[in-house]
């Protein structure tokens, strides 16, 4: 199996959205709480990553099956505290948060304080200096393990590196052990936690699910 990572294309944004719903189908907190999964909220987020892939600091990068050309995973970069961001006014497409048309089928109390809680992160741990927010990485189901998520993580590096910036991440507590467990192969430090939602409702691990983790990478220079 051989993959190729390439920049994604506005008309690849529906199948982002498809592998998602489908690499986060069992996330306690991004999906069953926040998102959960109907057309509405797929609408959405497509047209949320439309808007994204032509921000001027945001890259969504894509990984295809060099044997049958399909699209297996994806991940969104985007740089902060950069002179183009600057120069663009914008924040670079960094955590998803509601737009002013959210979608009807959203929970946007929990939305707004899984935004808030990333963008307090990411000052708490970034603080002014420039980075890389690594925003969305998803592979689809059928294609994990098999090294994509890795490819697209080490491509943001090395863009950064190229800067001398830092990285950053933030991941569900349902994403911690996989999106995780890939950022501290690639050398990142899981260092960071923020409550979303105190009490989730579950039965087992309900304190850790309604959390967000950080990760940091310095920069190399």
């Amino acid at each position: 199996m051989t993959f190729t990572i390439q920049p994604a294309q506005p008309a690849d944004v529906p199948t982002l959205t498809s592998i998602l719903f489908a690499a986060f189908a069992a996330d306690a907190l991004l999906l069953q709480k926040c998102y959960p999964d109907t057309q509405a909220n797929r609408d959405w987020w497509t047209a949320t990553m439309l808007d994204q892939i032509a921000h001027p600091t945001t890259q969504i990068m894509k990984v295809v099956d060099d044997e049958n050309d399909t699209i297996v995973a994806f991940a969104k970069w985007s740089c902060h505290g950069s002179e183009l961001e600057k120069e663009s006014e914008g924040h670079g497409g960094g955590a998803v948060q509601p737009s002013n048309k959210p979608s009807p089928d959203m929970n946007l109390v929990a939305c707004e304080r899984l935004a808030a809680a990333q963008f307090k992160m990411q000052k708490d741990m970034m603080g002014e200096r420039g980075h890389y927010w690594l925003n969305a990485l998803a592979t689809h189901p059928s294609y994990q393990r098999n090294g994509a998520a890795t490819m697209l993580v080490q491509w943001g590096m090395q863009q950064a590196d190229r800067e001398g910036l830092e990285c950053f991440s933030a991941c569900t507590g349902t994403a911690k052990s996989k999106v995780g467990g890939i950022l501290e192969r690639c050398g990142w430090l899981l260092e960071g936690r923020e409550v979303v939602i105190q009490d989730m409702g579950l039965s087992t691990g309900d304190e850790e699910l309604g959390c967000v983790f950080g990760g940091r990478r310095a920069g190399q220079v």
